[in-house]
């Protein structure tokens, strides 16, 4: 049956039909070959226990996005050998030492070959990889050969004076940054380093800047590749995808292995032509390899010398960095445990002499250091996966042949039946112990074991102790920020949704006259064009569609008005029509919905009766007026923060501290108090329950796309969402509460702030707010108006450091208005033309909310001749009609000047420029956010002198955006203050 349709697929692909209808029939044959698979019914075999599966998907959607960590709660159910089917991929999974002994050791003839992810599969000549080809007799010549010529004793002690040289250079790079008190990334320095000990081995040369500031193009490279494996890709769960690439990833990596493979051959050249020539031989690991050409042609050869090459520099680089990055978050941690590795290193070693490798045999503490992190963080926490050659009979169950084997270290790393305190980094449970990670002690093997352990592992210890010699210095901490994928869950469940939506899959409904746009795949639509920046997608679509474009993403038809004329089409001429909004899931999670001034119905009555009051009461100049000087102080604060930063010399995270200030900003005006630590060195409950609430937002939720999903939550979006908002309104409800008790207790008290106007329209209004309308306001407020004032400011601040010329202009005009020795006042702005001018140019290039807040069309709709159907959701693209050239000079240059002298503003309806929108659905708190970002960026510029960190050149300065709730900076922003 599998080869019939292998037959057929493969008849399809040759026959030359149009390109929609080969597409359609592709999509026929799929689905009716996915559904003849599934009502299959395997034979009766004794498989490994493990959880129901559900159709197509089987049990994917249980890995999460951390599947060692969703292996190792399952085998608590199942036990320490179970069976899930990933996708079509029947996958049996060891989660104890004596089940990794079977696999690894008991039946390894059974367990040597491997299943080849596709990514693996894209390189030239895999089948000469050391890691993932066929246990032949052809490996088993290469495998010898690394044992007995690459990675002996006596050939790593031969070259551990390059080695040295490179760890010799971490160190002083690490002592440039403690001159400047500037922090360091440790994963990039350890990566940069453990490439250059790779290379100097194999190649006795550098292959990255040693001061680690430039990337060569081998390190992009060797990062893309690794970045493109570690992508989940459909085609590994279901084989018979393969050749389609639906994610594109082969296609992606093929050029950086292509590229890989010539850098190899320039190498392989010169090291050839210096041979000839008589030049006397490095003894580096090339060398080796070439002798073996030389000896042994039919095992080794030019072409697959360079897959084994490829297979040190992947492995050895990314494995050996994650566990120094690893080893030194848990050192910063336990400062007792970096006390201790310190202490050993200055008794052994002393404060001057260079460290050899000869010195690791006298630090144990140092080694069990190192044995600790890979026993808690091994780099490959399900190994890499095995594949039975045969049917194999394991602790009285069948493993069927051809079925994929996980073993998960990382689970058998904590098994308390091993580990005392097994989640506890404790480098002494080591110390005069007899485990080690050569794979003999089967309850601690980082590395894997058997047939198939890690040829590399004396040179990839090495390179892990050397790296962590860096705890003799004092480093500082900075978090960084993950951000996630979702693109391998939307297809995933797109074969899934072949069912689920059979009937309106092949259902062809009435024409309509819509919008141009792309053709869309089926089911998922034009999903795949969004990308990580959809504002940039769109703007590039529109190029080719026009600026009134249809896509349909997943279920749902999307209109897109890429100009101003179509905006004004939407936000003005049929305003009442697109008064709607359609709602995202993680909203609909927030209490009170129907209450939010911004998700709430516009045709209700006490929508546009709350709305009023907003206008006319908390957001009036005068109201504002009154409260400035509450802002004043909020702003005093941060000025006093970053003068601390300018004496320590330290940088600042504009973003971090804009961020905290801004919500201070808020919360002042709201209860007249403080919400966050003025110091900004920790977070209070409430700020991480913004952030929450921010990224849950701004994560593709699959529900979106597919709302017959919704009821599933399959992304737990939802429920994710849902704690911090009910958290939140705990926290307003013991506010408004004790403002009650104490108005009660003295009417007369009154603190003239939002919540005081709030209650007093409760009192008057009872039908419109009441105490759990109140709520859902508030949240409003704080959620749209900190991120979107925050990355605002953030990114003036980066164009300002950027354009230095521009800075000095903006900082002329304040000391001539206001001098060095006043603070800024919010009536100062009138006076502050150039300012204003920046903040414009700043909210052109980079709206918080760059493609607004979607509308909904409430009935079908004419617009320039195209049919709107009612329930379509439209999204105006301000960022592509804020850099169109019909109507921005240069529209990608940062230019203030070009908003001196002219009309355009965010307040009058001038379609070319709407950063806050326009129209009934205009930005509630426009007044107070304007205030707060020209406030905090005027106090800033002038209080202060700016610079970059060392060795960034201002055009230099990273700018790449990250999409989300709104429209960050991808990398923080940090710059050093001056005292002026």
């Amino acid at each position: 049956m599998d080869k019939q349709w292998n037959n057929i697929l493969e008849a399809a692909a040759k026959t030359r039909f149009p390109s929609k209808t080969k597409m359609d029939i592709y999509i026929f044959l799929l689905c009716i070959s996915l559904l003849i698979i599934f009502l299959r019914r395997s034979s009766a075999r004794s498989l490994p226990p493990g959880p129901i599966n559900l159709p197509i998907i089987g049990s994917l959607h249980r890995l999460g996005s951390h599947p060692n960590q969703s292996l190792f709660e399952l085998a608590k159910i199942y036990g320490p050998l179970m069976t899930l089917r990933l996708g079509f991929v029947t996958t049996v999974i060891a989660s104890s030492a004596e089940t990794a002994k079977q696999i690894l050791q008991t039946h390894e003839q059974s367990f040597s070959d491997r299943t080849v992810p596709d990514v693996v599969a894209s390189q030239p000549n895999p089948e000469s990889t050391l890691a993932w080809a066929l246990g032949d007799s052809r490996w088993r010549n290469r495998r010898r050969l690394c044992n007995t010529q690459l990675f002996t004793v006596q050939r790593l002690n031969s070259l551990q004076h390059l080695r040295h040289q490179k760890v010799g250079q971490l160190i002083e790079h690490i002592n440039k940054q403690s001159v400047s008190v500037s922090q360091v990334n440790i994963g990039q320095v350890a990566f940069a380093t453990a490439l250059n000990l790779v290379s100097t081995t194999i190649f006795s040369v550098d292959i990255v800047d040693p001061d680690f500031n430039t990337a060569q193009e081998f390190k992009d490279l060797v990062w893309r590749i690794m970045e493109d494996s570690a992508k989940p890709n459909l085609s590994d769960y279901f084989p018979t995808l393969k050749r389609f690439d639906l994610q594109g990833i082969r296609k992606h990596i093929r050029p950086s292995y292509m590229r890989l493979h010539e850098i190899f051959d320039e190498m392989l050249d010169k090291r050839m032509e210096a041979r000839a020539s008589g030049s006397s031989k490095s003894g580096d690991l090339l060398d080796v390899l070439l002798d073996q050409c030389e000896e042994n042609p039919s095992d080794f050869s030019r072409q697959n010398i360079k897959p084994l090459i490829l297979d040190l520099f992947i492995a050895g680089s990314d494995t050996s960095a994650i566990t120094t990055e690893w080893a030194m978050a848990e050192l910063l941690r336990k400062p007792e445990a970096l006390q201790k590795t310190r202490r050993e290193l200055i008794e052994v070693i002393g404060s001057e002499r260079a460290v050899t490798e000869s010195d690791v045999d006298q630090l144990p503490y140092l080694q069990a250091v190192v044995k600790e992190t890979m026993r808690l963080h091994p780099a490959a926490p399900l190994l890499l996966p095995y594949k039975a050659k045969n049917d194999v009979k394991i602790c009285g169950y069948t493993v069927p042949k051809n079925a994929q084997v996980l073993v998960n270290a990382w689970a058998i790393g904590r098994d308390p039946k091993f580990w005392s305190d097994p989640f506890l980094f404790c480098p002494e449970r080591f110390l005069d112990s007899g485990l080690d990670y050569r794979g003999r002690d089967f309850e601690y093997i980082p590395f894997g074991a058997g047939r198939r352990i890690c040829p590399g592992l004396p040179l990839a210890v090495r390179m892990v102790v050397l790296s962590s010699l860096l705890s003799v210095y004092i480093l500082r901490q900075h978090p960084q920020q993950s951000n996630q994928k979702m693109e391998l869950y939307i297809i995933l469940l797109c074969i899934s949704i072949v069912f689920l939506l059979f009937k309106p899959l092949f259902h062809r409904s009435k024409t309509l006259n819509l919008p141009p746009g792309p053709i869309g795949l089926p089911i998922i639509g034009s999903i795949h064009r969004l990308g990580a920046h959809p504002n940039q997608s769109l703007s590039k679509l529109a190029e080719i569609h026009g600026p009134i474009m249809t896509l349909r993403l997943g279920s749902v038809t999307v209109v897109v008005l890429s100009s101003p004329e179509m905006a004004k089409k939407i936000l003005q001429t049929h305003a009442q029509s697109f008064s709607d909004r359609p709602i995202p899931d993680a909203i609909a999670s927030m209490p009170n919905l129907e209450a939010s001034l911004v998700w709430g119905p516009s045709d209700d009555n006490r929508w546009r009766k709350l709305r009023g009051m907003c206008s006319t009461q908390l957001f009036s100049a005068q109201k504002l007026n009154s409260l400035q000087h509450l802002r004043y102080q909020k702003v005093e604060q941060l000025i006093e923060h970053i003068r601390k930063h300018c004496l320590s010399g330290s940088q600042v995270n504009i973003g971090q501290v804009v961020f905290a200030t801004t919500l201070n900003l808020i919360f002042s005006t709201m209860f007249s108090m403080d919400i966050v630590d003025p110091e900004f060195s920790t977070a209070e409950e409430f700020k991480e329950l913004v952030w929450k609430m921010v990224e849950s937002a701004g994560k593709p939720n699959l529900s979106d796309y597919f709302p017959v999903l919704k009821r599933f939550d399959l992304q737990g979006v939802r429920k994710h969402a849902r704690l911090p908002h009910d958290r939140m309104h705990e926290i307003f409800d013991e506010m408004i509460g004790k403002r009650m008790e104490a108005r009660a207790s003295d009417p007369a008290t009154r603190n003239g702030d939002f919540l005081d106007v709030l209650l007093d329209q409760w009192e008057e209004n009872g039908s419109v707010i009441n105490r759990e309308t109140i709520k859902p306001l508030i949240q409003n407020l704080f959620i749209a108006g900190s991120e979107t004032s925050a990355t605002t400011t953030e990114w003036a601040m980066a164009e300002l450091l950027r354009n230095p010329d521009v800075m000095q202009k903006a900082r002329a005009e304040l000391m001539n208005v206001i001098g060095p020795e006043r603070k800024v006042k919010e009536s100062d702005m009138d006076e502050l033309p150039y300012l204003q001018a920046v903040v414009k140019e700043t909210l052109r290039l980079h709206p918080a909310a760059p493609l607004l807040l979607p509308y909904k069309a409430r009935n079908d709709v004419e617009i320039c001749g195209y049919t709107i159907p009612k329930g379509t959701h439209a999204l105006v693209n301000i960022w592509a009609i804020n850099r169109d050239p019909k109507y921005w000079d240069r529209p990608l240059t940062f230019c203030p000047d070009r908003f001196i002298g002219s009309k355009i503003d965010y307040k009058d309806g001038s379609f070319e420029f709407i950063p806050f929108g326009a129209g009934r659905r205009l930005c509630l708190g426009l007044p107070l956010a304007t205030r707060m970002v020209h406030l905090m960026l005027a106090s800033v510029i002038l209080s202060f002198d700016w610079k970059l960190p060392q060795g960034i050149n201002p055009q230099e300065l990273d700018m790449q955006e990250k999409f989300g709730m709104t429209l960050k900076k991808a990398v923080p922003l940090y710059a050093i203050p001056v005292m002026r």
